[in-house]
């Protein structure tokens, strides 16, 4: 269970940085600040999904 833990917490973190790192520097110049806002919704809601269809 620990190794399970520690291994999604730092898959979090890998994500979250890339994710900043992406939308800072690519996707508010290519699609804008509303589509990118947008996106990332759409994204989160997608792996909520994902996670709770997994989850059973």
């Amino acid at each position: 269970m620990g190794q399970k833990v520690g291994t999604l917490y730092s898959v979090n973190n890998l994500g979250a940085a890339f994710g900043c790192f992406l939308t800072g520097f690519f996707l508010v110049r290519l699609i804008g600040l509303t589509n990118s806002i947008y996106l990332a919704a759409a994204i989160n809601i997608s792996i909520a999904i994902s996670s709770l269809i997994l989850s059973r």
